[in-house]
């Protein structure tokens, strides 16, 4: 039986990688097939002077993450709070995305990459990582309240739940 308990954080784990890889490249299609739609969009930075291969890749996949609250979650990860307007968001997920990118920035300048693909990046796997915590932790709760069906209740939470972090 606690061979069943691994192959269950296992399952639970991979189902929450699967839903939120697919969320990310199901946005970055139709962001890159449409125009943007959100008020944000003018918002966003433009790309270094001169990117490199690696800075095009990356926004083409994850710049879709950076609109609407994701422009401002990003301006307060590169520069802080410098306009009043950006008191409304709490400081977690770009402290976090600050944090992570001091270890992802080493790797990501093999490739030249910018601090913005960097923050974007670091928020990607932070939000990543948030996903399949909170996804196992329903699923915990899930097996105390509804022992019978252990899988259901986190495989609607993996599905419905990267709207709470499918943005930056």
């Amino acid at each position: 039986m606690a061979n069943s308990g691994k192959n269950d954080v296992a399952i639970v784990a991979a189902f929450a990688a699967a839903i939120r890889t697919l969320v990310v490249v199901l946005t970055a299609i139709f962001a890159n097939v449409s125009a943007p739609h959100d008020s944000s969009a003018s918002l966003d930075p433009s790309l270094p002077a001169a990117p490199g291969t690696a800075d095009l890749v990356v926004q083409k996949l994850l710049s879709p993450l950076g609109h609407w609250d994701g422009v401002f979650f990003l301006h307060l990860a590169e520069h802080g709070y410098t306009y009043e307007m950006f008191h409304a968001f709490f400081p977690g997920l770009p402290l976090a995305m600050k944090a992570l990118s001091i270890v992802v920035a080493p790797i990501a300048s093999l490739f030249g990459l910018s601090q913005r693909s960097i923050l974007l990046i670091s928020g990607a796997l932070f939000t990543w990582v948030h996903h399949a915590i909170s996804a196992r932790l329903h699923s915990n709760l899930n097996a105390k309240i509804m022992q019978e069906c252990l899988h259901c209740g986190c495989m609607c939470h993996a599905i419905l739940s990267h709207s709470l972090c499918a943005k930056l």
